[in-house]
């Protein structure tokens, strides 16, 4: 089992969580030390020792930009086209971060590095570039900046996986972080891609379930005018959705959409 420095929170968590038998999507992390050569090579740069005295969004842009400008060295890229290979024919992926740093106790970084679904093999390791360069993005910089974290130990994992298509998609918390209750689950859906909810552009329907007896607490039904839905040739689309559909749950109905 790879440590947490390794490959991140989220790494481990999807590492874990598929040794304990649950069904996760398929996919690997390419490791801190993986890319480190591509964090040797933009820490040794002007604008780097720029932005430690000074990271304003000017300056982290400009580090941004670098990074997400990088290429694979052939090692990298071999070790990535057998890591592609052993998951099979595999039209799309999801490409993630997994930060070291993300998801500690006392720190977050909820929804400040980059995600990007429906990734296509032929722009793969352009938007693994992508999701690397999310790193130095100015929120990112300014959060550690206001914990105490050390700038100078600026490092990620990225996850890439199977890209499942959902007609709906939910998140679930193991205890209801509203009361920190432990008999509690809390459940939010909505419809299509689980971006949608992770963005904050719809307020999920939610639902409070009782562990004990596996009986639904409180349920709130909220409109969801938008679901993010995987593109016919990969990214990502946003659809309007119809006010029927609205009426309902995505854990008591199929989602419909139109354009």
């Amino acid at each position: 089992m790879p440590q947490l420095s390794e490959v991140g929170g989220k790494a481990l968590s999807l590492i874990r969580s598929t040794a304990a038998g649950i069904p996760v999507p398929a996919g690997f992390a390419l490791s801190v030390a993986f890319l480190r050569p591509w964090t040797d090579q933009i820490k040794g740069t002007p604008e780097w020792r720029t932005l430690l005295t000074d990271p304003t969004p000017e300056h982290c842009g400009a580090v941004k930009l670098l990074a997400a400008s990088l290429a694979f060295k052939p090692r990298q890229q071999t070790a990535l086209d057998d890591a592609m290979g052993e998951l099979g024919d595999v039209d799309l992926v999801a490409v993630r971060s997994s930060s070291p740093e993300e998801d500690l106790k006392g720190t977050s970084f909820a929804g400040m590095y980059a995600t990007y679904l429906g990734t296509s093999r032929d722009q793969l390791a352009a938007t693994i570039a992508m999701s690397y360069a999310s790193m130095f993005d100015v929120r990112v910089m300014a959060y550690k900046q206001k914990n105490g974290l050390d700038l100078e130990g600026t490092c990620i994992s990225i996850v890439v996986q199977k890209q499942l298509v959902s007609d709906m998609s939910g998140i679930g918390f193991s205890l209801n972080p509203l009361n920190n209750c432990y008999d509690e689950t809390v459940i939010e859906a909505s419809f299509g891609l689980g971006e949608a909810i992770v963005s904050g552009i719809v307020t999920p329907d939610r639902f409070v379930v009782d562990k004990v007896t596996r009986q639904i607490r409180e349920k709130h039904i909220n409109k969801k005018m938008i679901a993010m839905h995987l593109g016919d040739g990969g990214g990502v689309v946003s659809l309007i959705l119809t006010s029927r559909i609205n009426r309902h749950s995505p854990m008591q109905k199929c989602v419909r959409w139109q354009n």
